[in-house]
């Protein structure tokens, strides 16, 4: 199920151009940050993609010691709901009378990690606040440079849930990542819409929402079930965490511009001589994740997939399966999967076997 704010946590990113325009950018952005990252807030909001729309009711509680808990309540079908907290991720199943539980990864908090300006975003992609390309009346002016990413025909501010808005525009300056559109509340910086947009630019997913409120404190209640689960079966997931090393027997010997390696992880299974990995490319935005497995799986599909916003990319590559997949466009996980090699003679450490 996509979580709000994942759709939020890859859009603090550099403008390059003009110190004005940057200053303001990076202003809303760093407002931003803070508004979906460190506030509580609750709501309901419909996403959809493709022909399909859910809509969902959210609770997001940050407590007196700045810990986040969240709790998602599907209002479509069969009201599935989703607990998270800093213990772990619970997902209620009416339908099923069934709950999966998973455990916490401490190098995958449920605090977003929402990065800050830097050459590396500016070099990536280019964020316009549209305030600069509306003329007096509000309508869109598309001739100033840049303004083309912007919407025409529509105001630049908006009034959505009794807001103020202002939106900014989002730009990859290649084919090898997303484009993005944002509505945030003038007065909070918070997000009410957002459109993600494909190679050809056109919006293939969007997350708008339809009550929300921000800047009051969540009650403890409200990110705990109200489904009663006691003669519910109860599935523990077998997912191991991957310790973080470093250390990787792959490499990629080609990757799209921007993108650098910020982590690796293993499987940690002591039945292998020789552990699956987890490796982790981002451009400072989007990320990719590589997951790189030993053996025979007839399960992998080889070739390009698409898993809800994602694409995903499977290849064999010296009796491995590897497989590239991330909120990115095709041409990035199939560049990815294809240009992943292994090294000889790398030592992982012993508590990761």
């Amino acid at each position: 199920m996509h979580q709000f704010w994942l759709l939020c946590v890859c859009l603090l990113i550099a403008l390059p151009t003009g110190l004005r325009a940057e200053d303001a950018s990076r202003d809303w952005m760093e407002r931003m940050a803070v508004a979906v990252d460190s506030t509580s807030y609750q709501g309901a909001y419909i996403r959809i993609h493709g022909d399909e729309m859910e809509t969902l009711e959210i609770f997001h509680r940050v407590d007196d010691s700045g810990d986040v808990s969240l709790r998602l309540i599907s209002l479509d079908g069969a009201g599935r709901e989703i607990v998270s907290d800093s213990q772990g991720v619970k997902c209620y199943m009416p339908d099923k009378k069934s709950v999966l539980v998973e455990r916490a990864d401490p190098n995958a908090p449920l605090r977003s990690h929402i990065g800050r300006f830097s050459g590396q975003f500016s070099a990536n992609y280019r964020v316009l606040d549209c305030d600069r390309c509306k003329s007096a009346d509000g309508r869109m002016e598309l001739d100033a440079e840049g303004c083309g990413s912007c919407m025409p025909g529509k105001n630049a501010e908006q009034r959505m849930l009794s807001m103020d808005t202002v939106m900014l525009a989002i730009t990859p300056v290649d084919a090898y990542r997303f484009g993005y559109r944002l509505w945030l509340d003038r007065e909070s910086a918070f997000p009410i819409q957002t459109q993600v947009l494909n190679e050809k630019g056109e919006v293939i997913e969007q997350v708008r929402f339809t009550r929300l409120v921000t800047g009051k404190a969540v009650a403890s209640s409200s990110v705990q079930t109200a489904i009663d689960a006691s003669e519910y079966e109860w599935i523990y997931s077998e997912q191991k965490h991957m310790p973080e090393t470093g250390v990787s027997r792959w490499r990629a010997a080609e990757l799209p511009p921007g993108f650098m390696l910020t982590r690796v992880s293993h499987d940690g299974d002591e039945g292998k001589a020789e552990s699956d990995e987890h490796l982790v490319f981002s451009d400072g935005m989007a990320s990719v994740s590589v997951f790189v497995e030993q053996g025979e799986n007839p399960g992998v599909k080889l070739g390009l997939s698409r898993l809800g916003g994602a694409n995903a990319y499977s290849a064999h590559i010296n009796g491995y399966y590897v497989t590239a997949m991330g909120e990115v466009p095709p041409a990035a996980v199939e560049m990815i999967a294809h240009h992943m090699e292994p090294l000889a003679d790398v030592e992982i450490p012993a508590q990761v076997k």
